[in-house]
C-alpha cells in the first residue's frame, strides 16, 4: 500500500443526509458511546444550534483492494494500520454474508473526536462515536487508539454496508427503499447482525444480559423493530439483547442460518414469516 501526497477534499459541505425515519435518500447509522457503544440520533442534540467549524483539513488518501481511506497528515503514520484492519474485516464479513461490494468503501478518519465533530457531512455531538452512510459506502469516524475498539467499530459498520447491499442492492433499489418506509427491516436484526459479526461475547456482555433479565427489561422481537422508544442505557441493552439473539440462532440452528435469514427479509412483509421460513 502506498500513501500519496496529493491533497484530496473528501468532506465537502452540501451533502444531503436524511434520518432513517424520513423518506430516505441516504440512510445513516450511528454507533455511540455510553459506557459502551450504542446507537443514538445525533441530530436531536444539535437541532436548532449552529455547528462550529473550527478547522479545515488537508485531506490525503490511499487505496487498498476494497477501500479508499481519507485522512490528514497527522494520521499518515496510521494509514497502513487502518487499511489492514479494514481489509481483515472486509474478508471475514464478506465471506460470512456472501456479499462482494461492487464499489470500494470510503473511510474518512479524524484524529480526535473534536475534529470528528467538525465534519461537514452531518452534525454530530460528543456522544456519537461513528456514523456511516450505507447508500454511499462511506464511513466517518475518529481514530481509536484501542485496537479492539477499532476492530469492533470498523467491523460493525462494515457489516451494515454489506447487509444494506443485500436489503437494497440491485435494479429495484429505489423500490426497496420505499418499501422499508412501510415495512422496515427490524433494527434488532440489523444491529444484532452487526454486533454478531464484529464483537466477541465477553463477561461484560453477559453481565448486561443478566441485568436485562433480572430487572425485567427483556424485549420481544416485535418490540425491537425500532429502538426509537428506548432511552439511554436501554438502547445499549437492546444492542446486547439483539446480539445474543443472533448468537442463539447461530448456536441452535447453525451459523449458515444467519445470512440465510438476512436474505429473507427483503422478500417478506413481516419478520415472523422470515423466521418461520428459515428456522421452522
Amino acid at each position: 500500500m502506498t500513501v500519496p501526497t496529493a491533497d484530496e477534499d473528501a468532506a465537502g459541505s452540501g451533502v444531503f443526509i436524511s434520518q432513517t425515519k424520513a423518506p430516505v435518500f441516504t440512510l445513516i447509522f450511528f454507533f455511540t458511546a455510553f459506557s459502551a457503544f450504542f446507537a443514538r440520533s445525533a441530530l436531536g442534540a444539535g437541532f436548532g444550534k449552529n455547528q462550529l467549524y473550527t478547522k479545515t483539513f488537508d485531506w490525503q488518501s490511499c487505496e487498498t483492494e476494497h477501500c479508499k481511506i481519507y485522512f490528514y497528515p497527522s494520521l499518515r503514520g496510521k494509514a497502513e494500520e487502518i487499511a489492514g484492519e479494514i481489509e481483515r474485516s472486509e474478508k471475514e464479513i464478506s465471506d460470512f454474508l456472501g456479499v462482494r461490494l461492487k464499489k470500494k468503501a470510503n473511510f474518512l478518519f479524524f484524529e480526535t473526536h473534536p475534529d470528528f465533530q467538525s465534519n461537514r457531512l452531518y452534525p454530530v455531538g460528543c456522544g456519537t462515536g461513528v456514523f456511516s452512510e450505507p447508500m454511499k459506502n462511506r464511513f466517518v469516524m475518529p481514530f481509536y487508539t484501542s485496537p479492539r475498539e477499532m476492530r469492533h467499530i470498523i467491523g460493525h459498520e462494515y457489516t451494515h454496508i454489506n447487509s444494506f447491499d443485500i436489503f437494497y442492492g440491485g435494479f429495484w433499489r429505489s423500490l426497496s427503499l420505499v418499501r422499508t418506509m412501510v415495512y422496515p427491516i427490524p433494527l434488532w436484526m440489523q444491529e444484532g447482525l452487526a454486533e454478531f459479526c464484529s464483537d466477541i461475547w465477553d463477561p461484560e456482555d453477559a453481565a448486561a444480559l443478566r441485568d436485562i433479565y433480572l430487572n425485567g427489561l427483556a424485549l420481544a422481537a416485535d418490540d425491537m423493530i425500532s429502538f426509537s422508544h428506548l432511552e439511554g442505557y436501554r438502547v445499549y441493552l437492546a444492542y446486547k439483547q439483539s446480539q445474543k439473539m443472533m448468537i442463539f440462532i447461530a448456536e441452535k440452528y447453525g451459523e449458515k442460518k444467519v445470512p440465510e435469514l438476512i436474505r429473507q427479509f427483503p422478500h417478506v412483509w413481516e419478520q415472523n414469516i422470515a423466521l418461520k421460513k428459515v428456522l421452522g
